[in-house]
């Protein structure tokens, strides 16, 4: 079968879950023996708004469509004709799949499905966040940080004033310059105007808008819930839930129940023996070890680090022997990465940057316990499972679909709460890692692909 995986980004630009996940779904479907190709997004301001370039990325064919985001209004981040056409030129005219299996479609439009069984093209979406109901990246939180348990579209109006849901018209004039002195002397400076960018815009305060503007926005969203259920759903055969919260969510929010289905994640087996999933320690080797801790992922406000490294600092403060290491990407963030940079090397413990897929393995053998302190409604997260494989615990922020990954709370904490984490820190340091419940063993990759194949072999019919 032909395959297009279609995400809003993609390795190498960003390396969060889904990104890697699509990325281990595009191999392992290679090695099956079929055609995939990953139609994506980059953010490029050397290159040309719309324009399109093909890339090999580790063996998996690759199509990036450049969305610097210069939009005029908000609709366009939903419903975007520049895009639709691109997509109907070079996934459905030249690579003419079978299958489009939707990962993501931030940054694109909302039309594929629709356009894609137009063409007679099999459609399934896994659903990785909540961004069919949630526009901001599908997080679920506001602009005062406050988790929404509802979406209120008088409150997304208020919280979308201060959300970066386009780049700005001067940063368009900028783009055309760098294009330029790109084409002219082949220095390429879009990525430091980038960073400048993100710097200013990760310190700009909020500005509460005017009544205008949230009503203008309001008709907006009505317009966006609406192209969501009159386009997108009725041409998606099938949706994906990584985890039973995700999939209750999507419920009630109004996806089909016979269309809903729980597909977790397919991970990786690490090479040689995994670690036991009960480390014994003795109280004389508690005594000589320091039990070590370690964050993997974004590092971006919703992620919560910040709540880790002030637990860290209560450990440290009531004497507790530990380590920490944190690593992940502060690109996205970096008035914030640089604060917890600053924060970090006060209290000793080692930060370092994006990582590469292939580095998880031995991160992770560097460390007796995973933290996931998300002030978030996460779903799935892809690096509590590669922790479970390996036999290593996570300890988890009591949100989403998490105490889902933590059936024994010793594993478990309350969002947001530093004295929490230090609290369930502390009590793993001291008691160690014995006897410590973790969830079931998640799918193989071969498992994953075999449920994905059959679900693809029938909507294909």
């Amino acid at each position: 079968m032909r395959i297009c995986l279609t995400t809003h980004q993609f390795l190498p630009d960003q390396k969060a879950g889904v990104e890697i996940y699509v990325y281990r779904t595009a191999k392992s479907l290679l090695l099956a023996g079929h055609e995939v190709l990953v139609f994506t997004t980059r953010k490029d301001l050397s290159r040309k708004d719309g324009s399109v370039f093909r890339e090999d990325y580790g063996g998996v064919r690759t199509l990036r469509f450049v969305q610097n985001l210069f939009h005029e209004d908000f609709r366009a981040s939903f419903n975007n004709p520049r895009a639709e056409a691109c997509f109907i030129d070079t996934v459905l005219s030249e690579f003419r799949p079978d299958v489009l299996h939707v990962h993501h479609l931030m940054h694109h439009s909302m039309s594929y499905p629709a356009l894609a069984r137009n063409a007679g093209v099999a459609v399934l979406m896994t659903l990785h966040d909540y961004w069919l109901d949630c526009p901001r990246f599908g997080t679920l939180r506001a602009h005062d940080d406050e988790i929404c348990h509802e979406v209120v579209h008088d409150r997304c109006a208020r919280c979308l004033s201060s959300f970066p849901w386009r780049n700005p018209p001067k940063l368009a004039i900028a783009a055309g310059a760098i294009r330029w002195m790109r084409r002219l002397t082949g220095i390429d400076l879009s990525e430091r105007l980038q960073r400048m960018y993100r710097k200013s815009k990760s310190k700009r305060q909020y500005r509460p808008p005017e009544q205008d503007e949230v009503n203008e926005v309001v008709g907006m969203l009505a317009e966006r819930r609406k192209r969501v259920f009159d386009c997108l759903v009725p041409n998606v055969q099938a949706f994906l839930c990584p985890s039973r919260f995700l999939l209750s969510w999507m419920r009630r929010f109004g996806l089909p129940d016979d269309r809903l289905h729980y597909h977790p994640y397919g991970i990786p087996r690490p090479a040689g023996i995994p670690r036991p999933a009960s480390v014994t320690r003795t109280a004389e080797a508690r005594e000589e070890n320091e039990l070590r801790f370690a964050f993997l992922g974004s590092i971006l406000p919703h992620k919560g680090v910040h709540v880790l490294l002030e637990a860290f600092r209560l450990l440290k403060e009531r004497g507790v022997r530990a380590k920490l290491a944190i690593h992940g990407n502060a690109t996205s963030n970096p008035s914030y990465g640089e604060g917890l940079h600053r924060e970090a090397h006060a209290l000793g413990v080692s930060m370092s940057a994006a990582y590469a897929p292939a580095a998880i393995d031995t991160l992770l053998r560097n460390c007796d316990v995973l933290v996931v302190p998300s002030l978030w409604y996460e779903n799935s997260p892809i690096t509590i499972h590669d922790a479970r494989v390996r036999g290593i615990p996570a300890l988890v922020s009591d949100l989403g679909a998490m105490p889902e990954f933590a059936p024994d709370t010793r594993l478990r904490f309350a969002a947001g709460n530093p004295e929490s984490l230090a609290d369930a820190m502390a009590s793993l340091v001291s008691g160690g890692l014995d006897d410590l419940e973790l969830t079931e063993m998640p799918p193989s990759p071969e498992e994953d692909l075999a449920s994905s194949l059959e679900l693809y072999e029938q909507l294909v019919r």
